[in-house]
């Protein structure tokens, strides 16, 4: 035998060797996936069957426009018609009618015995077809099909909800997550007395289908316009690709059974007629049935793995594929030995600066090595990733984490440090984490310097054991506070444990006594904050509270303290712990949140929307994704959160996000009645317009407290929704960075910032700010633009509502509060007034006096303002 004939047959035997091993592994999984038929599903048959005798008995309806249909539901049963679009842009005139069903049959893998155990369960399809001549020829255009595939679902449901079939619950549900195509699911429901005995190990699922030659191919082609009943004259023509597949797709269980019964694989042709380039979403289209397959795939979705570094391919000792592996990938192929031991061929995709998405190189470089298309330096071929936008910092783009993961690891190290001092006045019970920086959730990780010198300080709280020595009142307990953080602050620089250690006082606590923090930067340049927690603190605030001989004004001042200090030592470390722990579950929730908040900030909402807010909202999309799975993308997770808002009717519903997964039905429906508590003892939403609740929160006002006002909650929905608008009608032309583009135009002012201000570390730039010195880092860390604007906000907040980017100083917009319009003269106005005299006016009347508070404003900010803009 020769060598080159051993060699193969060794790779051969080795291949088989691996195959047989993947065999029985596969074997192994599909053993444990696979349900027991027959007996084990007894339940689900008697279901089965009782659904389809009462489907086939419903009685049919006589026909009703779609305009009082909604009504007459409502007047006879708890059901609301699952219209598309939420029932917005129904067909007044459109007749509505329910007949019987051409057929009722199983589709799908339980009839084929091919269903698998997912999440404990087997689902179950149950196709019922819709007879024809409900239908007529123009049908396809303006959501008249789905109105009437609607009307329908609601017609089997509210049958079905009459039949009261025992131990069954209906829901509505949406098909292949498409909201055009609502489907109905039937559960099995635990019964108190059978509960230990039932199979509830199914779920069924009634799709509607319609024959396969109701409409014409040709008349719902991606390139077709079929949505043109409310377009402008100018997008009439505009194709509709998506809407026009889901019309195509309408018998989608039964498709792929032919597929799978006709074929070992699916052929499909795509169609070199169609007139791509007049819509923006891919297309790969089968002729034959008229289908886009890839109607599903957004445009955005391109981008899925645009950050994908390495490809694998073939093993090292199959000598032909690795030949064919170098020829066509050139001198980017190369050996690469991977953790699981083995040796392959492999195309590395990253850049010297790291900044173009590797999709774009792979197209790149196919394109030069094999057809000769050379693309300027500077051009991208597909369009920019949304996380491009996010700072890199010390990162690579497989990493996003890095800064923070190492900043994490500094706050460990320093817990140690502080748990390991020696002569402190009490036993540490507990240090705990309370930054976003922590949690991974801030817009940049702290940059850490050799000066010491950082934008703003990763808080933490220290807790120490209980005593009865703590004294009772609370000037005397913030002044052991200070006892305790000096003996702390001794300790590490006694252990050589911190470079800078500075104590102070938080003076933003109005009349309260001021609370002391310890500020520590340690070796390497991070600085923290430190604060102690004490828990009899809350018990003597909520008596003061309670006191009668206490003012409506102190009374105020002492209920927002309550608030402020759940807030800081409960709330805040529960949530961070929380998030964090969610952000190690979830790859992409960190980079979700800072996208998030970095388009809050962009669009000037800085101080409007607390950051908790923002991480709630960013959370809801990977806890609650349903009709979805949790997102696979940056891209898909941040326009899914986007989209959230943008429909969200805080209004009326509360947002509620389990983190934890400690919610029960009890609990959520206690979350319900303290929403509709709130919304009738303030019906004008003054205090809480967006009713934010969670495991941890379950009072829903913590971060939504006054901040977003009434007026804020209804621009950042606006925004959201015209964001995702432009990214709906965009599609491949939008550039991510035109999202995080804020108009100027509302604001009735805006303060230019100089460009400088943006960059600068400390206030010493700047001569009407004052600066710090090294005996007093405090000062040094605050950043100019955000004491301007806090000195703005003291100044005018109660007639101004000031806007502004925290994390990128460029401006700050205002606009005046109505109240400072003209009225009646009286003394104390508060702001600095000017006459104005109306026709046929007795007395003259007052408003502010806009250009002289603008003139004030430019004096405040000095050096830092370049120009103030403004609509006087």
């Amino acid at each position: 035998m020769s060598q080159s004939h051993w060699s193969e047959t060794s790779g051969d035997l080795q291949s088989s060797t691996h195959s047989n091993l993947f065999d029985m592994q596969l074997d192994e999984l599909l053993k444990s996936l696979k349900p027991k038929y027959g007996v084990g599903f007894i339940d689900a048959d008697r279901a089965i069957n009782k659904l389809r005798e009462t489907i086939e008995s419903i009685p049919d309806r006589e026909s009703i426009v779609a305009s009082n249909a909604q009504k007459t539901f409502e007047e006879s049963s708890n059901i609301r018609i699952p219209f598309p679009n939420g029932g917005t842009g129904v067909t007044s005139k459109l007749l509505l009618k329910y007949s019987k069903p051409a057929h009722v049959s199983l589709v799908g893998s339980f009839a084929r015995k091919t269903a698998l155990l997912l999440d404990g369960k087997v689902t179950i399809d149950m196709a019922v077809t819709m007879p024809s001549h409900l239908y007529q020829a123009k049908d396809y255009r303006d959501y008249r099909y789905f109105q009437k595939r609607a009307y329908y679902l609601a017609c089997l449901a509210d049958g079905i909800q009459k039949a009261c079939i025992p131990d069954l619950a209906i829901s509505f549900a949406y098909q292949d997550d498409n909201q055009a195509q609502p489907i109905l699911v039937i559960e099995p429901v635990q019964d108190g007395q059978n509960n230990q005995i039932r199979q509830r190990n199914y779920r069924i699922r009634i799709l509607l289908a319609a024959g396969i030659d109701l409409f014409p191919i040709d008349k719902t082609l991606p390139t077709k316009a079929c949505i043109r009943s409310s377009a402008p004259k100018m997008e009439a023509e505009r194709p509709s690709p998506t809407y026009n597949a889901t019309i195509s797709f309408r018998d989608a269980c039964m498709l792929g059974a032919i597929w799978l019964h006709q074929r070992a694989f699916p052929i499909f042709y795509p169609s070199i007629a169609l007139d791509v380039a007049r819509t923006n979403h891919p297309i790969l289209f089968d002729e034959s049935r008229g289908l886009n397959l890839l109607f599903k795939m957004s445009s955005w979705s391109y981008k899925r793995n645009s950050r994908r570094t390495v490809d694998r391919g073939p093993p090292v000792d199959n000598n032909k594929a690795s030949a064919l592996f170098r020829e066509f990938w050139g001198d980017r192929a190369e050996l690469r030995r991977f953790k699981d031991g083995t040796i392959s061929e492999s195309v590395v995709w990253t850049e010297p600066d790291a900044k173009r998405a590797p999709l774009n190189v792979i197209v790149r470089h196919i394109l030069e090595r094999h057809f000769d298309i050379h693309e300027s330096s500077d051009g991208d071929i597909i369009p920019k990733a949304i996380d491009n936008l996010l700072p890199q910092q010390e990162s690579t783009q497989t990493d996003l984490l890095g800064p923070f993961t190492s900043t994490r690891n500094t706050y460990e190290a320093l817990c140690k440090s502080i748990r390991d001092l020696e002569n402190l006045p009490l036993q540490i019970r507990q240090i705990s984490a309370a930054s976003p920086a922590l949690r991974f959730s801030s817009i940049t990780a702290p940059i850490a310097n050799k000066q010491g010198s950082l934008e703003w300080p990763v808080e933490i709280q220290i807790q120490f054991e209980g005593s009865t020595r703590w004294p009772q009142d609370l000037v005397a307990v913030q002044r052991t506070k200070i006892a305790f953080l000096q003996k702390v602050a001794e300790g590490l620089e006694r252990d050589g444990l911190a470079s800078i250690v500075a104590l102070a006082l938080d003076t933003s606590k109005g009349k309260l006594p001021e609370e002391p923090f310890l500020d520590v930067a340690t070796q390497d340049g991070i600085i923290f904050r430190l604060r102690i927690y004490h828990e009899y603190e809350l018990r003597i605030l909520e008596q003061a509270l309670r006191g009668q001989a206490a003012s409506a004004a102190s009374r105020e001042e002492l209920a927002l303290a309550v608030l402020e200090h759940k807030r800081r030592y409960i709330q805040g470390p529960a949530h961070t712990q929380a998030v964090f722990a969610l952000s190690t579950k979830f790859s992409l929730l960190s980079p979700t949140i800072r996208l998030l908040k970095k388009w809050r900030d962009a669009h000037l909402l800085s101080s409007h929307l607390r950051d908790e807010l923002i991480e709630i909202l960013a959370i809801r999309t990977f806890l609650h994704p349903a009709p979805w799975q949790p997102p696979g993308s940056l891209n898909s997770a941040f326009i899914r959160t986007l989209a959230f808002i943008a429909s969200w009717d805080w209004h009326s519903d509360p947002l509620i996000v389990d983190l934890n997964s400690e919610l029960r039905r009890p609990d959520i429906e206690g979350i319900f009645t303290a929403f509709q508590a709130r919304r009738k003892l303030d019906p004008g939403m003054h205090r809480v317009a967006m009713f934010a609740a969670s495991d941890i929160d379950r009072h829903g006002i913590v971060w939504t407290d006054r901040r977003p006002a009434k007026v804020i909650a209804s621009r950042f929905t606006k925004l959201a929704a015209a964001a995702t608008a432009m990214i709906k009608e965009s599609g491949l032309g939008l550039a991510p960075d035109l999202l995080f583009l804020p108009s100027l135009a509302e604001y009735d002012f805006v303060v230019h910032l100089k460009h400088e201000v943006s960059k600068a570390k400390s206030t010493k730039s700047f001569k009407n700010i004052e600066m710090g010195t090294a005996k007093d880092p405090l000062k040094v860390l605050l950043k100019p633009a955000q004491e301007f604007f806090d000195e703005l906000e003291d100044l005018y907040g109660d007639h101004i509502l000031f806007f502004h980017n925290q994390s990128a100083a460029t401006a700050i917009a205002g606009l005046w509060n109505p109240t400072t319009g003209p009225r009646d003269w009286k003394i104390d106005l508060g702001y600095n007034a000017t006459p104005m005299y109306e026709v046929g006016s007795v007395e003259p009347h007052v408003m502010i006096n806009k250009l002289a508070v603008l003139h004030d404003i430019a004096r405040l900010g000095g050096d830092m303002v370049a120009k103030i803009d403004h609509n006087l």
